[in-house]
């Protein structure tokens, strides 16, 4: 849920935007402090376990104790309550406390209380919820909810994986077969597979007894189930030296011990390589 590159010491530098000067969380194995761009400590050392970006301005303190507080880009914290997990996705901040999942303002106000077994914004100011016991690993009841936490029950269970990609959210049906959930939570490709991965591109692979393939976005078959794997690659041309942005996407298919590469924007295959045991 949170970003993370670590240093060979150890340490971790989290930073909110790639590339930009800003300040910098510095995360050692029990404490940490953030650090203003001049220098200058915003957050000593040994008031948090653990500093995250959340967006330019925003982190989320862990405390010794685990639990989180949402802070401002002066380190003061904005939740009087301390919660399990802090974390944004797609622009929301979403939160849970005792097992429970809600949805917070970024002046640390409960948009939605935490009550819900998930919740997943749609991108469009909604959210798709469930209720239910949120271990149980079950399909729980499935909802619209607007941010007045107004919910709608949209006749059918679900257990909604992750975040919209594309459009389209993984999530497993109370048969235990997982499809796709549109931002309005049909299903928009039916649940029939034993694995779905999210989209990119327009693509994502799927699996069924133990074989792999790919679909569009409408869920048609781009290559069909019948495959050991199915990963995507950058390819990349020239030298070492040369090949910083120069690489170009690719699909690798494993079947019997040969692989077989499918440039992503064509699809059609470029060749193929016999006694390959994986593909990464």
């Amino acid at each position: 849920m949170f970003w993370k590159r670590a240093l060979a010491i150890g340490l971790a530098l989290a930073r909110p935007c790639a590339g930009a000067l800003a300040d910098t969380a510095v995360n050692g194995r029990q404490t940490a402090a953030l650090i203003a761009t001049d220098g200058a400590e915003i957050i000593p050392a040994g008031m948090y376990a653990r500093i995250e970006p959340l967006k330019p301005g925003f982190w989320c303190g862990v405390e010794q104790s685990g639990g989180c507080a949402l802070l401002d880009a002066a380190g003061q914290p904005l939740t009087d309550r301390r919660y399990e997990y802090i974390y944004a996705q797609d622009g929301e901040l979403l939160a849970m406390q005792d097992g429970l999942m809600g949805v917070l303002d970024w002046d640390g106000g409960e948009i939605l209380p935490m009550r819900y077994a998930s919740i997943v914004p749609t991108g469009s100011g909604a959210y798709l919820t469930t209720t239910g016991n949120p271990g149980d690993g079950m399909a729980d009841e499935l909802y619209l909810t607007d941010a007045d936490g107004v919910s709608s029950y949209l006749g059918d269970n679900a257990c909604c994986m992750g975040r919209f990609s594309e459009g389209l959210l993984v999530a497993q049906a109370l048969t235990g077969k997982f499809g796709y959930l549109d931002t309005s939570g049909q299903w928009a490709i039916a649940p029939i597979y034993d694995q779905a991965d999210e989209f990119q591109g327009g693509r994502a692979v799927v699996a069924r007894g133990g074989l792999y393939g790919m679909i569009d976005a409408k869920g048609a078959l781009v290559l069909p189930l019948r495959y050991d794997s199915i990963v995507a690659v950058d390819i990349f041309s020239g030298t070492a030296a040369e090949r910083m942005g120069d690489a170009v996407g690719a699909i690798v298919t494993l079947s019997g011990g040969a692989a077989t590469i499918y440039p992503s924007d064509t699809m059609i295959p470029s060749c193929s390589v016999s006694g390959v045991d994986y593909a990464y």
